[in-house]
């Protein structure tokens, strides 16, 4: 269980991170300390994507793929704890800056191509930027109200 100083510490990584390796890979370092905590850690992390605005959502998208992969020799704790909001926290993203969909449709290809996930689950988040989606999860298109999504 995270303490409340831990909880300031990845809020803190989370919130002063920037679209650059050195600082995505440094929050991935300090999230990684916290490797039995990861669904707490997630759960924060998609609260900061629910209120993030347009220029946040690129670092905290690039910073959920670096764990993802870095952790994924240690365990499946963040791969695990990400899966369970990452197709409605892709949605969200999509709605909240289109720009960006590019990028988190080749962050979702490079899990599929290293065996992150299943190429069915890549299928299904990659739904999350198909308002028709046929596998459709019951989150609304194009809508960042966190009240209002379903996981996956």
């Amino acid at each position: 269980m995270l303490s409340d100083s831990d909880k300031n510490i990845v809020v803190n990584t989370l919130r002063n991170s920037a679209v650059t390796q050195e600082s995505i890979q440094g929050a991935s370092r300090t999230l990684a300390k916290y490797y039995n905590c990861a669904k707490e850690v997630v759960q924060l992390w998609q609260e900061e994507i629910y209120n993030a605005d347009e220029a946040k959502i690129l670092p905290l998208m690039y910073i959920a793929n670096d764990i993802i992969q870095t952790t994924k020799r240690t365990g499946s704790n963040y791969v695990d704890a990400f899966l369970d909001c990452m197709k409605a926290c892709l949605r969200v993203c999509a709605a909240i800056n289109s720009k960006v969909v590019s990028k988190l449709k080749r962050i979702t290809k490079v899990w599929g191509d290293r065996h992150i996930y299943p190429r069915a689950v890549i299928t299904k988040l990659n739904g999350a930027f198909n308002e028709n989606d046929m596998d459709h999860d019951g989150t609304p298109n194009s809508t960042p109200d966190p009240s209002l999504l379903v996981k996956i």
